[in-house]
């Protein structure tokens, strides 16, 4: 089994167990067979993305909030296809500056900029963008569900 789905399927029992249900409540949640989780978590049966979605739906959370707790944001400068991936998604979505301020006549001062720039914003601009990424990847993947008749 990948490191990444181990890591993946410790987060999932251990989620069942702090947030203090039974392998069994969830299952009747699922409304799957007894002993379907114990199957899963030990590598029996293969985990989907399906899957995924539908425990964390059980334990009351967000797939999203889920992922974020098994793949943490890390200090590791983005991969290739992630600044990529950000890049075109932010090329997508209209710029908050242009449709929270009204146009002006003038452009801003440099100094008004410069102060506009700081690390807050910066700080905001990240979260804001990784919020973006999450949303678009969630409609897709739901997108892909849906295509393949699994939703």
């Amino acid at each position: 089994m990948m490191a990444e789905t181990e890591q993946l399927l410790s987060v999932l029992r251990t989620a069942v167990r702090v947030l203090g249900y039974t392998n069994q409540e969830i299952e009747e949640k699922l409304g799957v067979y007894h002993g379907y989780l114990g199957r899963l978590f030990k590598g029996t049966i293969q985990l989907q993305f399906e899957d995924i979605v539908k425990i964390a739906h059980a334990l009351d959370m967000e797939p999203a909030e889920l992922l974020q707790l098994v793949y943490p944001q890390t200090s590791k400068p983005a991969t290739e296809g992630a600044k990529r991936l950000r890049e075109t998604l932010q090329q997508l979505q209209p710029s908050a500056a242009a449709s929270a301020a009204p146009a002006s006549p003038e452009p801003a001062a440099p100094s008004a900029l410069a102060a506009a720039a700081g690390s807050d914003l910066s700080a905001k601009l990240a979260q804001d963008l990784d919020q973006l990424v999450q949303q678009k990847l969630e409609q897709l993947l739901a997108g892909l569900l849906r295509g393949a008749g699994r939703e």
